[in-house]
């Protein structure tokens, strides 16, 4: 199945994926970012990390905007809040 898939991508070089696949090339650093989840306690993808801290409840792209948009806002105020501020 999955060299069905592979075979399907016309840019992709099915002999490399082939031999790539068979002597699991890929297995040491999927190995490594499994265990660099476990260290973070990270469960499923996608997760996000910002500012080193987990986020939770980021579900979709508006929620990922939003968290983001929160962060900036507590590391710099926005321009209407420096002028509310100024008078």
């Amino acid at each position: 199945m999955l060299h069905t898939l592979a075979a399907s991508i016309p840019e992709l070089d099915i002999k490399q994926f082939d031999t790539c696949v068979g002597q699991q090339m890929s297995l040491g650093a999927v190995i490594r970012d499994r265990d660099l989840a476990a260290r973070l306690g990270v469960h499923g993808t996608p997760t996000v990390f910002l500012n080193g801290e987990q986020m939770h409840g980021i579900s979709d792209a508006a929620s990922l905007h939003r968290t983001l948009e929160e962060a900036l806002e507590r590391i710099q105020p926005t321009a209407a809040t420096d002028k509310g501020a100024a008078h």
